[in-house]
């Protein structure tokens, strides 16, 4: 995984799958739901496996 951050986002690039993902960050502010579930989607993982992780 390869990651650079620009700005407000985070680039990512997930071999297992080939997607380039890309993160916003902006401080003070909570991830909306879907959009977490399209950026777990496009990793190609779940979000058990998700949870698993933090």
């Amino acid at each position: 995984m390869k990651r650079s951050e620009y700005g407000d986002v985070i680039i990512t690039l997930y071999p297992s799958t080939g997607s380039l993902i890309i993160i916003p960050v902006h401080t003070g502010k909570t991830l909306a739901p879907k959009t977490l579930q399209s950026i777990l989607q496009a990793a190609g993982i779940t979000q058990e496996e998700f949870e698993k992780k933090l």
